[in-house]
């Protein structure tokens, strides 16, 4: 039992590591978007390793469950998230700013934390123009699935989003929001 045990956890770290090189080139030859994203559908502790040395604060106890996916990775620094914080699988990471998560906070499966508006070339550009903010989830809070949290949203600690909810405003602490456009439903 002994030898099983030790054939495996080599393995593990074999793996590990063949990962992170693997990551490492992937990154120098197409983008960092492209090598974190390799990480992020095939082993979260070396995504977690992989996030920390490029500069994203990582707390202690963090749970991510890929896959997850991150969209415009040019600095991880631009990343926190607190001690005791779960990512759920298929979460939607946009690093054009920054996104802070704090500490004890759950994002359920497929939520998407977006950073920045950009419509393109098309006429619409002219009456909503690029613009990129950062997102910052409070202590203590909870994203049911699927929520959206669109650029500039800051919600307060201890806060509960109703699944599938989409954030445009800030909120306060210690209220259940809810809705397309999300709302404030009571406090708790």
């Amino acid at each position: 039992m002994k030898i099983r045990f030790g054939i495996t956890r080599l393995y593990k770290v074999i793996r590990r590591n063949y990962l992170y090189i693997r990551y490492k080139f992937i990154k120098k030859i197409y983008n960092p978007t492209e090598g974190i994203n390799y990480l992020a559908k095939n082993d979260a502790p070396t995504l977690i390793r992989a996030l920390r040395n490029g500069g994203a604060k990582i707390g202690n106890n963090v749970d991510i469950q890929i896959p997850i996916l991150f969209h415009q990775v040019k600095d991880l620094k631009k990343l926190t998230i607190g001690n005791n914080s779960h990512i759920g699988k298929t979460t939607f990471l946009d690093l054009s700013d920054a996104i802070i998560i704090g500490n004890r906070v759950t994002i359920s499966m497929g939520s998407m934390l977006i950073t920045h508006i950009d419509v393109g070339a098309s006429g619409l550009a002219i009456q909503y123009p690029k613009m990129k903010d950062k997102v910052i989830i409070g202590d203590d809070s909870y994203l049911g699935c699927q929520t959206t949290i669109l650029a500039g949203v800051k919600l307060g600690s201890n806060n509960l989003v109703a699944a599938k909810s989409l954030v445009l405003h800030s909120t306060p602490d210690s209220v259940l929001i809810a809705g397309i456009p999300a709302r404030i439903i009571k406090n708790v």
